[in-house]
């Protein structure tokens, strides 16, 4: 098994609507895999900014959505060690303490 990642911040959140395509990338770079999510997150993340590469259908965006989903629950279950987990916290992606306050 790969060495865990470090706490923190992975995909903060002045990626906008491109944030979850990061955060697929950062699974995939963790070890999740699901082609066809990769695939996704890199087309959509080529259609950000000035760019002619055609974006995501609704369709497609809302597959992206579950995937991301799918790959932070994998994430939490492979790459967080004892009291940390992965989730999104105002915008930003990352792995921080689990907090005992509810």
């Amino acid at each position: 098994m790969a060495e865990m990642p470090k706490p923190g911040c992975y995909v903060d959140s002045h990626w906008g609507q491109y944030a979850i395509a990061r955060a697929i990338e950062v699974a995939t770079e963790l070890g999740w895999e699901d082609a066809e999510a990769s695939e996704l997150a890199a087309r959509h993340l080529a259609s950000m900014g000035p760019s002619t590469a055609p974006g995501l259908d609704v369709d497609e965006f809302e597959r992206l959505v579950h995937a991301c989903d799918e790959a932070e629950a994998w994430l939490n279950d492979n790459r967080a060690p004892l009291g940390y987990g992965w989730e999104w916290n105002d915008g930003d992606f990352g792995m921080y303490p689990e907090s005992d306050d509810a």
